[in-house]
């Protein structure tokens, strides 16, 4: 514990700047700020440092946050099992990403990963449409009566109909 405001400000003053701080100084950082934060206001307030410190606070939790979407990431199946119902799962892993700042955004090591599976997930998607659009077409024809009679002829254009509508890959 450092009892007085001197020692305090050398402790900052002892810590790397902005630019020079690595995720293996966080502990240090946030133990200086966790005493920071026991003292009264108006100890704090004669910190004259303090604005430092708070800025390596904020760097520091951005790295905790780049660790978690990397480890997300890595926890994410793989390219060749991902499947449609992995979706919320991408679709969070990239919400999180999109809330780091740019600068932590090129802390990710692994982002070519998520977009390989994002992009994948976009053709499942299209996949899951053409299905639905094909299974349309797929229940009229099994609504058809096994003896097809000129009484059906509007059911069968229904399904000639909606068979035409549907694009090269959903046939």
């Amino acid at each position: 514990y450092i009892n007085t405001v001197g020692a305090m400000i050398n402790s900052i003053d002892k810590l790397p700047n902005a630019d020079e701080v690595k995720l293996g100084d966080d502990l240090e950082v946030l133990l200086l700020y966790n005493t920071y934060l026991e003292y009264p206001k108006e100890k704090q307030e004669q910190i004259t440092n303090r604005d430092k410190l708070l800025e390596l606070v904020s760097i520091v939790e951005d790295f905790h946050k780049v660790e978690n979407v990397i480890n997300f990431i890595n926890s994410l199946p793989s390219l060749n099992d991902l499947t449609y119902k992995d979706k919320e799962l991408v679709d969070y892993a990239i919400s999180k990403y999109n809330e780091l700042k740019d600068y932590s955004k090129t802390l990710v090591s692994n982002i070519d990963v998520l977009k390989k599976l994002e992009e994948k997930i976009v053709e499942l998607e299209l996949l899951e449409t053409y299905k639905a659009n094909a299974l349309v077409v797929v229940n009229l024809i099994n609504k058809l009566p096994s003896n097809i009679t000129v009484a059906d002829k509007e059911l069968l254009d229904e399904c000639f109909d909606a068979y035409e509508k549907l694009t090269d890959e959903e046939k």
